[in-house]
Parts: structure tokens; sequence; C-alpha cells
């Protein structure tokens, strides 16, 4: 519907009319800078949540993944432990064997480096790698003789005299003698 004012130009209220402006430049500038800053910092928070739930269900896949696996798991730890203690029970067995023969070794060596006139009375093994002969002979000569030919073979080093002394063996005078050497691997 169509109104006309027939009020006198002077009598006439005015009606306020909405009155458009546009806001100055702070207003969009404090706009412009709260929008710069606030849209990256949601922005990077969106991205952190969808990391998250990507990271969630890759632990709960990665979860399932071990609960399926965890018999074959167990397995695999059982057969190492099994081959642990195999293989403990192998470098015992080789050690064994490679020790079994050193004794004799050791006195075949001693029987052929032995002098004329020289008797062994004792044979002992003092600790790992360490042998302890005793003996009688007429002469402390042959005793070193003895150590010299020791000392030239390839198994013993180090051979050196504990005891030597005289002693009275029956109607005759002997010398008792003790050796120390170590063993080469």
């Amino acid at each position: 519907m169509i109104r006309v004012n027939l009020l006198p130009v002077e009598d006439r209220v005015e009606r306020a009319h909405p009155i458009l402006q546009i806001p100055r430049r702070g207003f969009w500038l404090t706009i412009a800078l709260g929008g710069a800053i606030l849209l990256p910092v949601v922005g990077i928070g969106v991205m952190q949540q969808v990391k998250l739930a990507n990271l969630r269900d890759d632990l709960a896949q990665a979860e399932a993944d071990a609960r399926t696996l965890k018999p074959q798991i167990e397995r695999i730890q059982a057969l190492t432990k099994e081959r642990q203690d195999l293989n403990q029970r192998l470098v015992t067995v080789q050690g064994l064997a490679r020790d079994r023969y050193l004794p004799v070794q050791i006195m075949d060596e001693l029987a052929t480096q032995t002098p004329d006139d020289l008797w062994f009375t004792k044979f002992a093994n003092k600790s790992t790698g360490e042998i302890e002969v005793e003996g009688m002979t007429f002469s402390n000569v042959l005793v070193a003789e003895l150590m010299s030919r020791m000392e030239e073979a390839d198994i013993f080093r180090d051979v050196s005299l504990a005891v030597s002394e005289r002693a009275k063996v029956g109607e005759g005078k002997v010398v008792r003698f003790s050796l120390v050497s170590k063993i080469k691997p």
C-alpha cells in the first residue's frame, strides 16, 4: 500500500533511515589481523586432531596385529632360547673334543723330550694351562737338558725349575726335581 504524507514539510517527522556506514580502516585491520592469527591456529588444531585420529587407528591396528601374531612371536622366542642352549652345548662339546687329546699330546711330548737316566714320579695339571712334573735323575745337568728340550718343543712354554735337591734312594744318591710349565693352547 502506498502512503502519502500530506503534512507540511515543517511538521513532518522524519523517520530515521538506516545509514550505511563503511567501517573505518582500523576496524578492518583488526579483523584481518585476528583472522590471520586465528585461521592458522585453527588449521593446525584440525591437522593435529586428524593426525591423532590416524595414530589411534594405527595403534589399534598394531595391537590387533600383535594379538594375532602373539603365538608366533612366543614360538620364535622359544626357538631362539633353544638355539642359544644348543649353541652353548655345542661350544662345550667342541671344547671337550679339543681338550680331549691335550693330556695325551703332553705325555707324548714329555716322553720324546726325556733324556736317558731321568724318571718322572709325578705329573699334575696345576691349573688351566699349567702342569707340574716331578722326577729323579743322577745329575742336575740332565734336569737342565730336560728343561732345554721342553722349551724347544712347541707345546711347552715358560718352563721353570721349582725344586732341585739331593736325596738318597736306597744306596745311591739322586737329584729330585720339580718343573712347572705352561701349555700352549
